[in-house]
């Protein structure tokens, strides 16, 4: 707020007791979500405030099984106003000692609702010229005090207006490292890292784009595998890369 950051309305919770007596407070619907997490995970939408009070529930629930290992808190927990949008962007900015440098603007892709699983990135997003999203990523940069390294920016859009979702003093995460280096022709960890070496050196790179990559994430559903069909990537020269994961 000091800083004219646009932001959804939010307030901060670690009990259900409290998070009864705020939801008082705000018009529905709303976003419940930990803290501190990432990947979207934990992340409800809730209509009313009994599926407010199930979204805590179901995010506590996730929080318990990932806070120990990503060592986040399992207990602090936001409800915030919920901007209902599917224009969504993240930033990756070059942060240093009194300069910032936008590397790209990715379009970021999310699963139907009430889930917000990311399903896809594109770099750069048809939007990455676009100066008030990139001004208002290194104004939340500098209002966060970050002057190391990239930071990963989320931007939701709606009716030409700009919000900040989140701000992460570390590159961006989901493949979107490996879109930058494949449309820029960069290895941005190497800038991520000069930064730590050195945040006072300006880098003279002007990022600009060569190509398009995209990823996308397709999960199958609950069950058991007995085949995988792995494509044949030889037939189809614009594929990279297939990773198949198992959980």
């Amino acid at each position: 707020e000091k800083s004219s950051i646009p932001t959804p309305r939010s307030m901060y919770s670690n009990n259900a007791l409290q998070l009864k007596q705020l939801m008082n407070g705000f018009n529905f619907s709303v976003i419940i979500k930990p803290v501190d997490f990432g990947g979207s995970g934990g992340v409800y939408l809730a209509n009313n405030k009994q599926e407010c009070m199930d979204a805590y529930a179901k995010s506590k629930q996730t929080m318990e099984i990932y806070a120990d290992d990503f060592q986040v808190s399992k207990s602090e927990f936001l409800i915030e106003e919920f901007i209902d949008s599917d224009d969504e962007v993240s930033v990756e900015v070059l942060c240093g000692h009194d300069f910032y440098e936008v590397i790209t603007v990715t379009e970021k892709y999310l699963s139907p609702r009430p889930w917000f699983t990311e399903m896809g990135h594109l770099v750069p997003s048809f939007r990455y010229k676009d100066t008030n999203i990139k001004d208002l990523a290194i104004q939340a940069c500098k209002s966060l005090g970050i002057t190391r390294g990239i930071a990963h920016v989320e931007i939701k859009i709606k009716d030409n207006n700009l919000y900040v979702i989140e701000a992460a003093a570390r590159p961006g995460g989901d493949g979107i490292m490996d879109l930058v280096e494949s449309s820029y022709d960069i290895n941005p960890y190497k800038f991520h890292i000069s930064m730590y070496i050195n945040n006072e050196v300006k880098t003279p790179h002007a990022f600009t784009p060569k190509k398009t990559s995209a990823i996308a994430f397709m999960k199958a559903q609950k069950g058991k595998i007995m085949h995988i069909h792995y494509p044949d990537v030889s037939k189809d020269t614009e594929i990279k890369k297939i990773n198949v994961f198992k959980n």
